[in-house]
C-alpha cells in the first residue's frame, strides 16, 4: 500500500503485477507497459472509501497471521489473505459473479475502463486529462475513444497535465456515479 498517499488522496501507478511464467519464478511485478503508464491518480471520496476499507482489512490479516497461516505483506492493495497476490483471473471471475447477480449484461473489467474514458471525456471534454488518467499517449487515445482527430503528435509532446485538471475530471465523474447510484438506489425502495 505504499502506493498510496493518503493524505494527498492520490495513487501512485508505478509497475505492475508480472505474467504468471513470471511469477512462477517468483517475479511477482514488472514494469509498466509505457513511460506514459507511470502516473499518479487523484482518489475521490468513493474510492478513497475503498482504499481505507482495504488498509483495514489488510491490518486484520496481519493480526490473524500466525505460524501455521502467516501473512508475508509484499505491499499489494489487494491480496489473498496470506498476502500473496490473486491470480489474475480471480477479479475477473469476481466482476462477472457481481455483474450476474445484479442482472446487467456479461462485460471485461477492461470494458469498463473503456467506458470511464469516454464518461469522463463525454462530461469533461478533456481529452488531456482522459489520457493522463488512462496512461495513454494521445494516439492511443484516439483509438480508445475512436476518434483519430484530437491532436497533432507534436502538440501532445508540449503539453503537460498538471494533477489537479485530472483530479477535477475524476471528482466529476465519481459525482455522477453518485447520483446514478442515488438514482438507482431511490427506484428500488
Amino acid at each position: 500500500m505504499s502506493c498510496i498517499d493518503f493524505s494527498r488522496r492520490s495513487i501512485l501507478i508505478k509497475e505492475q503485477l508480472s505474467p504468471r511464467e513470471l511469477r512462477r519464478k517468483g517475479q511477482m511485478t514488472c514494469h509498466l507497459k509505457t513511460v506514459n503508464s507511470l502516473r499518479t491518480l487523484y482518489l475521490s471520496d468513493l474510492a478513497l472509501g475503498i482504499f481505507l476499507r482495504q488498509l483495514e482489512r489488510l491490518q486484520h490479516l496481519k493480526t490473524l497471521a500466525n505460524s501455521k497461516t502467516p501473512f508475508v505483506d509484499q505491499d499489494y492493495v489487494i491480496c489473498q489473505t496470506n498476502g500473496n497476490p490473486y491470480e489474475e483471473t480471480h477479479m475477473a471471475k469476481k466482476f462477472h459473479m457481481l455483474t450476474e447477480q445484479l442482472g446487467y449484461p456479461r462485460c471485461r473489467i477492461h470494458d469498463l475502463r473503456h467506458s470511464t474514458a469516454s464518461n469522463v471525456y463525454d462530461l469533461t471534454g478533456d481529452y488531456l486529462a482522459v489520457s493522463r488518467i488512462l496512461g495513454h499517449t494521445i494516439k492511443g487515445l484516439e483509438k480508445t475513444l475512436g476518434s483519430s482527430k484530437l491532436y497533432e503528435s507534436m502538440t501532445s509532446l508540449y503539453i503537460h497535465v498538471q494533477p489537479s485538471r485530472t483530479a477535477e475530471a475524476v471528482k466529476i465523474h465519481h459525482n455522477e456515479v453518485k447520483k446514478l447510484q442515488e438514482a438507482l438506489n431511490k427506484g428500488k425502495s
